[in-house]
């Protein structure tokens, strides 16, 4: 007989029991009916000591990502293989799990190798029968129970993420309206956005402090150098009275009130000069 590699075969299979707390599922994976291929799969050949070993459950036979569940538990019942599912704690395995809890998708694929099998005549019956065969591993596939079972899926939120959906083969939803509007909002203002942004701010109105001091020159008082005043006394003769002062008092008063006056004056022209030059300034 000659030697077959590795064979796969789907299988629209029934959700049996649903243990949500422990994200158990049991169901059936394979029976003796005619698959799509017209070939039949004894289930009382099938061998599982090797799979028990390893009791993975992988998403399409993919063995390039992580297992999405493992097998505690496979028997067979009458024609039918049973086996209990234990899903992964991931986020594409816990959405695996919805799918199929919820009868969105409820199919199985086996991965066995052919150890003894027999073809028909090809007039009647199946193809090919095998009555012996190795099972390999077992894998959660996307044959949804209906046509439209992942397009309801997805409209009630069930498939989240975009790992997921593609390795479903389905799309996402588009973004709602109001989502996409308010991206394409964003997009336009930041193009439109110049990268350095330039802010006309106005010149702040100077703050003017008017300082008038006058020169300090101005207010030291120089007595007037040609002014002089003479107290020398003299002695007059017999004829003139005796000490007699050459500068009365008065004049002498006088003269120091002129000076100090004529000072004075200067001060103020100079104090008024400075204040016209600063309100000049300012105007």
């Amino acid at each position: 007989m000659v030697k077959l590699d590795k064979l796969q075969r789907d299988f629209t299979s029934k959700v049996r029991k649903v243990d949500v707390e422990n994200h158990i599922i049991e169901s059936i994976i394979t029976t003796d009916t005619t698959d799509r291929y017209n070939e039949i799969i004894i289930p009382s050949g099938i061998q599982t000591s090797k799979y028990r070993k390893n009791p993975v459950v992988l998403w399409a036979h993919d063995t390039s990502i992580p297992a999405v569940g493992k097998n505690i538990d496979i028997k067979i019942e009458g024609s039918d293989m049973i086996a209990k599912t234990k899903f992964a704690n991931t986020d594409f395995a816990n959405e695996l799990f919805d799918l199929y809890k919820d009868g969105y998708i409820n199919a199985f694929s086996i991965g066995f190798l052919p150890l003894k099998w027999e073809d028909g005549d090809g007039t009647q019956g199946p193809d090919r029968t095998y009555h012996e065969i190795e099972l390999l591993e077992y894998s959660l596939v996307n044959i949804p129970a209906n046509p439209d079972a992942l397009g309801l899926a997805m409209s009630k939120g069930m498939i989240k993420t975009k790992e997921v959906a593609d390795l479903l083969n389905v799309k996402l939803p588009d973004p709602t309206p109001d989502t996409e509007i308010d991206e394409k909002k964003a997009d336009i203002i930041a193009k439109e956005k110049p990268a350095t942004e330039t802010v006309n701010t106005p010149e702040p109105i100077p703050t003017v402090f008017l300082e008038i001091t006058p020169p300090p020159h101005v207010l030291e008082i120089t007595p007037d150098p040609e002014i002089t005043f003479d107290f020398t006394y003299t002695e007059q003769k017999s004829n003139k009275k005796e000490d007699e002062i050459n500068i009365t008092e008065t004049e002498i008063k006088k003269a120091i009130d002129e000076s100090i006056k004529s000072a004075v004056n200067e001060t103020v022209k100079a104090i008024v000069q400075e204040i016209k030059y600063n309100l000049g300034k300012v105007d």
